[in-house]
């Protein structure tokens, strides 16, 4: 036997492949109902782990999602007008929400958006 390589079985201590690395962490989708797919808007840090994962990933290639964690509910034609205010990547849930609102509401939306930076601004 060279270290489990053989295929019987043996007395040695089997080598275990490494466990593949799991990254989680929670995005709002941009669009609230598209039948065929989401949209994310992921912001790429250096130091982060699912940014830079999914940042990496070719054409083609899949991940793994599940949702929805939450969902809301809206009282059509409560409101004549929904001010929103976000900072930095806190935007993409209010996207989800006004593009729901625009499409069912004769509502309009506004957003304040703030940003450390002006490369911060995402849309």
């Amino acid at each position: 036997c060279a270290c489990c390589t053989c295929p019987v079985p043996c007395g040695c201590p089997k080598k275990e492949a490494p466990a593949a690395t799991t990254i989680a962490r929670p995005y709002n989708p941009l669009s609230a109902d598209s039948g065929s797919g989401i949209t994310l808007l992921v912001k790429k840090y250096a130091d982060a782990k699912m940014g830079s994962a999914l940042h990496s990933l070719k054409v083609g290639e899949t991940v793994e999602v599940r949702g929805p964690n939450q969902q809301w509910t809206f009282a059509q034609d409560k409101y004549s007008h929904y001010g929103m205010v976000a900072g930095g990547t806190g935007i993409t849930p209010l996207i989800q929400a006004a593009e729901y609102i625009l499409k069912h509401d004769t509502a309009k939306v506004t957003f304040v958006t703030f940003n450390k930076t002006s490369e911060d601004v995402l849309l």
